[in-house]
């Protein structure tokens, strides 16, 4: 999944914002971190559900990008578990090659997920819904702290 076209670039004025990638496979969560990282962004890299809970409580991300397929308990858990601990203000994005059917992308969805790609994708494609959640985060900050 090399990147062949021209993505957004990180822009000096604006903080580098992190997305925290899920994915039990070091190769699809290595090409992600890749595509992430060319985007602007700093990409951070958990194997596990129970790992990602963990780096997600000790330094909250940006967003999520998380598989389902995970070991030791699925990303399904961990998207039940993330909405429990943060809320609507951490964009979750279901990113899966094996779980692609509608019920799945429904059963994610319903979960609380924000969005649910499924493999093979455009890799512009997934940096725009990554862009598109992190401005519905900040649009949803900014309404809440003019209210205050």
């Amino acid at each position: 999944m090399g990147v062949t076209h021209p993505l957004p670039r990180y822009r000096p004025f604006e903080p580098i914002e992190s997305i925290l990638i899920v994915d039990g496979d070091a190769g699809a969560r290595g090409r992600l971190a890749e595509l992430v990282g060319s985007a602007g962004y700093k990409a951070r890299e958990a194997s596990c559900g129970v790992e990602a809970l963990a780096a997600a409580r000790h330094a909250p991300p940006s967003a999520i990008l998380l598989d389902v397929a995970l070991p030791g308990m699925t990303g399904y858990d961990v998207c039940r578990t993330l909405r429990e601990q943060f809320g609507e203000e951490l964009p979750i994005i279901f990113v899966s090659s094996d779980r692609t059917e509608p019920l799945d992308r429904v059963a994610g969805l319903m979960i609380g997920a924000d969005d649910y790609v499924t493999a093979p994708f455009a890799p512009a494609e997934l940096v725009a819904r990554i862009k598109r959640s992190l401005t519905r985060v900040h649009s949803l900050r900014r309404a809440r702290r003019a209210r205050v």
